[in-house]
C-alpha cells in the first residue's frame, strides 16, 4: 500500500506523536489536533492531514519566544 493512501488510527497517531489516544479523541471533539475523517464508524487521519497539523502546530524549541 502506498504510504500516502494509508489511513492512520488514533493508536498510530499516538505512537507517532507521543500524545495519548484519549487526548487525541478529546481534541477531535473540541476541534484541536489533526483533521480526522469518518468512514462509517471508523475514525481515521490521512498522512497529509497529520503532516499539515504537525507543521502548523509544532514550533522548534529554538524558535519559541521567551
Amino acid at each position: 500500500m502506498n504510504t500516502d493512501t494509508k489511513l492512520y488510527t488514533y493508536k498510530e497517531v499516538s505512537d507517532f506523536t507521543g500524545i495519548k489516544v484519549n487526548t487525541l479523541q478529546k481534541w477531535r471533539h473540541v476541534g484541536k489536533g489533526p483533521v480526522w475523517s469518518t468512514y462509517g464508524r471508523l475514525v481515521r487521519c490521512t498522512p497529509a492531514n497529520l503532516r499539515k497539523w504537525i507543521e502548523q502546530a509544532w514550533t522548534p524549541s529554538n524558535q519559541r519566544e521567551l
